[in-house]
């Protein structure tokens, strides 16, 4: 349950690049990935979740991707100092993400939560940003 409400929030795209591939109708590499993780007693709410593609995912679960709340407007992805561009052109997809603004969901009291955002930053975000 919590996957599908999680991607119906994010209109079926990643919430950093906008991900949007589908085979036939379903989408492809899209996942719903919590912020406080579920094995740290992250609930599966969507106020705990994101609509992430598989690269995005991977580097929010890692800390080399964070969240900055933008005063009450939204969220900013942040993109930690240890990434490193090597070569390939998915290489640059995370610098090129730094700063800008996180997709929002459709409703906005499914934002994500301070509480699990902060959670994210002091457990598993690699600071200082870029």
């Amino acid at each position: 349950m919590f996957r599908g409400r999680v991607l119906d929030e994010y209109r079926e795209r990643c919430a950093v690049c906008d991900l949007d591939i589908r085979l036939g109708a379903q989408p492809l590499g899209l996942e719903a990935a919590h912020i406080q993780w579920h094995s740290h007693a992250g609930p599966d709410e969507v106020v705990n979740g994101l609509a992430l593609c598989l690269l995005h995912h991977e580097a929010f679960d890692r800390g080399a991707l964070g969240l900055e709340e933008r005063r009450g407007t939204g969220f900013n992805v942040l993109v930690s100092h240890e990434v490193r561009e090597l070569r390939g052109e998915a290489a640059g997809s995370l610098m090129e993400f730094s700063g800008r603004r996180l997709r929002s969901p459709r409703t906005a009291s499914r934002a994500p939560a301070s509480l699990f955002v902060d959670w994210h930053s002091s457990e598993v975000f690699r600071s200082p940003p870029r």
